[in-house]
């Protein structure tokens, strides 16, 4: 038994002085876990001041009925969809500002097109006279 224990290389830190190895959670101490109180019976009720215990909150009620939502209006597609677009002027791209006004308002198109028929399958789209 008389091995002896081969201790950590020290490490250098950035600033060029040394460590003693504790970094990244390695310990080379032989402290007890549990508050580390020297003596003392179970060092886990440090906290626990008088004897008192600490009151338990009432659990949250995160599964309670919610109340139903209100009808949502019926939804009437735009009669211009790229009128936000065209508000703005040509994009700041230079050389290429009527090609992306141009593909960019298709994508408007396309989505006013998309969200139309979402809404009608829904049954939300305002009805016509």
């Amino acid at each position: 038994m008389s091995e002896q224990r081969r201790r950590p290389k020290q490490r250098r830190n950035s600033s060029g002085g040394q460590t003693d190895g504790s970094q990244n959670g390695s310990s080379s101490t032989n402290q007890p876990k549990g508050g580390g109180k020297a003596g003392g019976k179970g060092g886990s009720k440090s906290g626990n001041k008088g004897g008192r215990q600490n009151k338990v909150a009432p659990p949250a009620e995160f599964w309670r009925a919610a109340p139903e939502p209100p009808e949502p209006p019926d939804i009437r597609p735009a009669q211009d969809p790229t009128a936000l677009l065209q508000s703005m002027g040509t994009a700041p791209l230079p050389g290429q500002a009527s090609v992306s006004d141009h593909y960019m308002a298709a994508v408007i198109q396309r989505a006013a097109m998309l969200a139309t028929a979402l809404a009608a399958s829904a049954d939300l789209l305002e009805q016509g006279e």
